[in-house]
């Protein structure tokens, strides 16, 4: 099951990117690149799957021991961190006031899921690795925030979407 979890998350960061970049129509051949890294942690975690342990599980969070965790963690947060600068730039170069709009809230919602992030990197430095630990489960409880953020766009720019 931890495998599948990892399986399913590791798209969602490249995939939000594509979808931004899209609704941006910022359209290159080589935007679907940005989803080789998942593949590659998805095929090379299928053949290591044995070494996927669940280390500690609660109602609120669950920490996993997996290879590569670091190497899995900068390329699962880099199509994170490009969305975020991405829209930042949209937000200041747009001249229609919707995308703007729209814009600020998936920013929004990014910022509240990187959250956890921020304060797990923070605690480490204070020598605190608790929270880094388990910082993908808790994650997953604040993307909550930004599935209603997404769901808000949804509805905002229905318009967009059938075209």
């Amino acid at each position: 099951m931890a495998y599948l979890a990892f399986a399913d998350i590791s798209f969602l960061p490249p995939l939000n990117l594509y979808f931004i970049l899209k609704y941006f129509r910022r359209n290159h051949k080589l935007h679907k690149a940005i989803f080789i890294p998942a593949i590659a942690f998805t095929v090379y975690y299928l053949m290591v799957m044995d070494k996927f342990e669940v280390v500690t599980c609660s109602v609120l969070y669950a920490s996993y021991s997996y290879p590569l965790g670091s190497f899995y963690g900068f390329f699962y947060y880099a199509p994170v961190l490009c969305t975020v600068i991405f829209l930042f730039n949209r937000i200041k170069k747009s001249e229609d006031e919707t995308k703007k709009k729209l814009a600020k809230v998936l920013l929004g919602g990014l910022l509240v899921v990187s959250v956890p992030v921020i304060a797990a990197f923070l605690f480490l430095e204070f020598h605190n690795d608790k929270l880094l630990a388990v910082v993908e489960s808790i994650m997953c409880k604040f993307a909550f925030v930004y599935a209603i953020c997404l769901g808000y766009f949804a509805l905002i720019n229905k318009k967009a979407i059938y075209e």
